[in-house]
């Protein structure tokens, strides 16, 4: 299986600025958006179990990585 990759927003201004890593998964019905918690990321095992059972369901699906945490 292919490891999906990253689509980078941009946010905030001048040195403010930093990018976030997001990755979307196409599907059905209002997106299943994960936030991640303390020392979680958007590739730790419970954002890829939910992104395997979104998959399955046909759902659509967003996880997204904090300033600073994973990608």
């Amino acid at each position: 299986m292919t490891r999906p990759q990253p689509q980078f927003l941009s946010v905030g201004a001048g040195a403010e600025r930093r990018d976030i890593a997001v990755l979307t998964q196409a599907g059905k019905g209002p997106p299943v958006v994960w936030l991640g918690g303390l020392r979680s990321d958007m590739r730790a095992t419970k954002a890829e179990a939910l992104a395997a059972w979104a998959e399955r369901s046909g759902r659509a699906f967003i996880r997204f990585d904090y300033a600073g945490h994973g990608e």
